[in-house]
């Protein structure tokens, strides 16, 4: 059962080239189905993305650019959007963007977006997700919304 485990964790690990470089000066101990790894923090800061879902999410309507900040005029709720992502960041939080143009995956995958979608077209962006609850609909959030939605996931 161990090496079958192992088997796994070591596919993984030597998928991802960050993981790989970390652990090839680590020492890596196998109990059962447990794995024992020294540096295990820098481990988990490195997994893949796929692994680790954003605590929150913005489905954007078509912008020029990712962001929406660029061309002759900025857009004031744009520029209050982007220093809130900055700002949850920097409390370590997963923000992340996408945008149907760029992202058309992120937006198929998810049921709850695909159905807003359907319903009300364009007129339902931007869609808002935190940690995998929709809090608002064709509007941006405030930073307190967001927040109290974070604070209520965690309850």
């Amino acid at each position: 059962m161990a090496k079958i485990h192992y088997a796994r964790v070591n596919d993984l690990v030597m998928s991802h080239p960050k993981l790989r470089r970390l652990v090839s000066n680590s020492p890596i101990h196998i109990y059962g189905e447990i794995l024992i790894m020294s540096n295990i923090i820098p481990l988990l800061n490195t997994l893949p993305t796929s692994i680790a879902p954003a605590d929150v999410e913005f489905f954007d309507p078509p912008m020029c650019c990712p962001t929406g900040l660029c061309g002759p005029t900025l857009d004031q709720t744009l520029l209050d959007m982007n220093e809130m992502i900055l700002a949850l960041q920097h409390d370590n939080l997963r923000v992340e963007r996408y945008q149907m143009t760029s992202n058309p995956n992120a937006f198929l995958s998810n049921s709850d977006v695909m159905k807003l979608v359907r319903e009300k077209q364009m007129e339902a962006l931007p869609i808002i997700i935190v940690r995998g609850k929709v809090i608002k609909v064709g509007a941006y959030p405030s930073t307190e919304e967001i927040r109290a939605a974070l604070d209520e996931a965690i309850e």
